[in-house]
């Protein structure tokens, strides 16, 4: 696997959240799932974390997803306040 870019993380999709405009983009918005691989410069996150992402860009109905801070949204389920950004790489 090639290494992961600055702030980037690997997540396993655990849960996907079915909306209307998904009849339409079949691509999926949002998903809750679990960090695999953390990648350099990502303070405060660990492997097994379990994050929720959602908005663009879309792509939830993948089995795993590589995103990277600081654009999108993705917060800790553990800890709501803890919001902060993803997108794919």
């Amino acid at each position: 696997m090639a290494d992961l870019k600055y702030g980037a993380v690997k997540v396993r999709n655990k849960a996907i959240g079915l909306n209307l405009c998904d009849v339409y983009i079949h691509r999926g918005v949002e998903a809750v799932g679990v960090m695999i691989v953390v990648g350099p410069g990502l303070t405060g996150r660990q492997f097994e974390d379990v994050v929720a992402y959602g908005g663009v860009p879309i792509g939830a109905y993948a089995e795993e997803r590589i995103l990277t801070a600081p654009k999108g949204g993705t917060c800790s389920l553990l800890d709501r306040s803890d919001c902060w950004s993803f997108c794919d790489t």
